[in-house]
């Protein structure tokens, strides 16, 4: 049976959409990232939380690393490393950059670089000898999984509380067990689950297993048949992407309701012989288009991803002590707004009056899909109610109650977390609810697509909702305690770490900002 996402675990108050799924059609917009300077790059990986690409240049033994400029461009930085290497052929990283683990195929031996603080990386061997051929790696439910290609076998690497790495008994062909099925495996993957996928290069499959219990893994059904697959990548919904050198081609599979992966539109054209492949939690592809020299980012514009994309992160970081008056206008009302590094907070004593901030003009597109995307963190769970976010027309005076928004999320001590939408004009839903509420970090997207709206809550869809052509489209964005105007409750005060606007029809980013959110996991 199929593991359930752990983040469901959070609350058994999930409120799942009762409506009709609405699917819009899948338009990857394909984007260079690195197009010069390389080798015959065969592998590439993605930091979730920072945004960093590393690159495994195979044929210049190299692993470079490039962060985000904060306009949708990279910028080189040092190397992880470019000594020593033989023809790397894989690399992954550990979300928040603390392990990049590389394959150096021809040395035979798998490295963790661990970062200094200082720009350089310590080494930390997690495999040096027994192996013949290592080609792919991933980190996921805890540990490195190592694709040991002419050994026919999946390794298994977990770090001990001395910080040292102890191999665990293999995915497949643990040792002293019956020769495995394996021929040739290149690519290896693993989900927030730890369920791990091998790209079987030379049975042209791609197979899944699960953890059954203690370092036991069982297959599942195989995800899908591929000609000569190389890499392998599993996104935050579960969907895999295969790189498929022979047929120049990256190909999507998703799960249908039934548990079996269909396979979707191909990621991109043009490529000529991609290897590595990379998926972050919202759904962005990176590709190591490995004869064409080059590192490709694929970004679906009509969908919603689920995690804050901090490759769109905005110009000001907050390292000041108050907000750029050009994008915010900020009402103290009665309260304090403070400004670091990352977080805006918001507070007040009990009473009538509370602080707001209201974006400058409106962020949001006129027409088409949109995302708003934000993370807040609540500091305290107390009195009536705090909204983190609410989207409405026009903007409530002295930032009171504005009767139905068309979303809003907040946090009270009686009814715990809610993240609300409208179904109508006069009918607002639980897209989300959690109860008991909890001090911590709450990462949504709202999405206003054709018909129909769509939440995302800490990396998992929780609603998706036929929406009355009465409902009004939004257009004003405004952070505040709507829930709490006028009365004499405690106002519970929370910081927003994150925000971003954007079309889902062209991926123009409208607004963005308030720096690099906190690490999420």
């Amino acid at each position: 049976m199929r593991k359930t996402n752990r983040f469901f675990s959070r609350t058994a108050a999930l409120l799942l959409a009762l409506a009709p799924a609405f699917a819009l059609a899948q338009v990857w917009h394909v984007t260079p990232i690195v197009t010069n300077g390389l080798n015959y790059p065969y592998g590439v990986a993605v930091d979730d939380a920072l945004g960093d690409v590393f690159v495994a240049d195979t044929f210049n033994n190299a692993i470079h690393k490039y962060s985000p400029n904060g306009s949708g461009g990279y910028i080189t930085q040092t190397d992880v490393v470019n000594t020593a290497l033989n023809h790397p052929y894989g690399v992954a990283v550990e979300q928040g950059g603390n392990d990049v683990i590389v394959a150096d195929t021809v040395n035979n031996a798998v490295h963790d670089y661990q970062p200094t603080g200082f720009g350089n990386y310590n080494l930390k061997d997690v495999a040096n000898t027994g192996l013949n051929n290592p080609y792919g790696v991933a980190i996921g439910g805890g540990g490195v999984f190592v694709a040991d290609t002419v050994n026919n076998a999946i390794h298994s690497y977990r770090m001990n509380s001395s910080f040292a790495w102890v191999k665990q008994p293999d995915v497949v062909n643990d040792s002293g067990g019956t020769p495995n099925a394996l021929n040739r495996p290149e690519g290896v993957a693993a989900d927030l689950n730890g369920d791990v996928f091998i790209a079987d290069t030379n049975n042209s499959a791609i197979h899944e297993y699960t953890l059954i219990r203690s370092s036991l893994y069982a297959p599942l059904a195989d995800v899908a048949s591929v000609l000569t697959p190389f890499g392998v990548a599993v996104d935050g919904a579960g969907n895999v992407y295969v790189s498929d050198p022979s047929n120049n081609a990256i190909h999507e599979y998703a799960l249908n309701g039934s548990g079996v992966y269909i396979q979707q539109a191909d990621v991109a054209d043009g490529l000529n012989n991609p290897n590595g492949v990379a998926a972050d939690r919202k759904g962005n592809v990176y590709i190591a288009d490995t004869s064409n020299q080059r590192i490709l980012r694929a970004s679906l514009g009509t969908t919603c991803g689920g995690v804050l994309s901090q490759s769109l992160a905005f110009s000001d970081n907050f390292a000041g002590t108050s907000l750029n008056s050009s994008n915010w206008t900020t009402n103290v009302n009665g309260g304090s707004v403070s400004v670091a590094n990352y977080g805006v907070s918001l507070s007040a004593p009990n009473g009538p009056n509370f602080p707001y901030i209201t974006s400058v003009g409106s962020p949001i597109p006129a027409t088409g899909a949109f995302s708003v995307h934000w993370v807040a963190t609540y500091t305290a769970v107390q009195g009536t109610g705090t909204a983190s976010l609410a989207l409405s027309q026009g903007v409530p005076a002295n930032g009171a109650s504005h009767g139905y928004p068309a979303a809003d999320a907040w946090e009270d001590s009686t009814n715990g977390y809610r993240v609300e939408t409208l179904t109508s004009a006069t009918n607002q839903i639980y897209a989300y609810q959690q109860n008991p509420p909890q001090a911590m970090l709450h990462d949504v997207e709202y999405c206003w697509l054709p018909s129909v709206t769509e939440v995302w809550v800490d990396g998992v869809k929780t609603s998706s909702q036929a929406r009355g052509t009465d409902v009004p489209r939004p257009d004003s964005l405004w952070f505040g305690n709507p829930e709490n105007a006028g009365g004499s409750a405690a106002w519970t005060p929370f910081t927003l770490n994150g925000v971003e606007v954007r079309s889902l029809v062209t991926d123009e980013i409208f607004a963005n900002g308030f720096g690099s959110a906190p690490t999420y996991q």
